[in-house]
């Protein structure tokens, strides 16, 4: 005799009424929030499809790290050096920090969200720049 078990899901109780009228309504406001006033970009406040972030021409400008880079303080180098690079900079900088790292070199674009984060409280720039 072989036994077999069935795993039984539990179904989810609908949605009170009113609940799910609200969330239409909500979905619907927005949507139509998003025709009357459209998602800007960041950088230069072009109309985007999504929210909080840059539009091509401003991701282009914005110049990120990429390796070779030096192990310490995380700036690019001229050429990869191997495991361990390190800038010439260290050797002007004491006490030598553990370790740090930036996303982009700051200039015009970086200058541009970083000043929007600090001085003008621009919706949306905390978010782009911590992912």
């Amino acid at each position: 005799m072989v036994l077999r078990t069935m795993i039984v899901e539990e179904i989810p109780a609908p949605l009170p009424r009113r609940t799910a009228i609200r969330a239409c309504v909500g979905a619907l406001g927005r949507v139509g929030l998003n025709a009357l006033v459209p998602a800007l970009c960041l950088g230069c406040r072009r109309p985007l499809i999504d929210p909080r972030t840059l539009c091509g021409p401003c991701w282009r400008e914005l110049e990120l790290i990429v390796p070779p880079l030096c192990d310490v303080t995380g700036t690019p180098l001229a050429y990869d050096a191997g495991p361990g690079a390190r800038s010439r900079e260290l050797s002007w900088n004491h006490p030598l920090p553990d370790k740090t790292r930036a996303a982009a070199v700051f200039g015009p674009m970086s200058q541009r969200l970083v000043h929007q984060l600090k001085y003008q409280d621009v919706p949306g720039v905390a978010a782009l720049m911590a992912r």
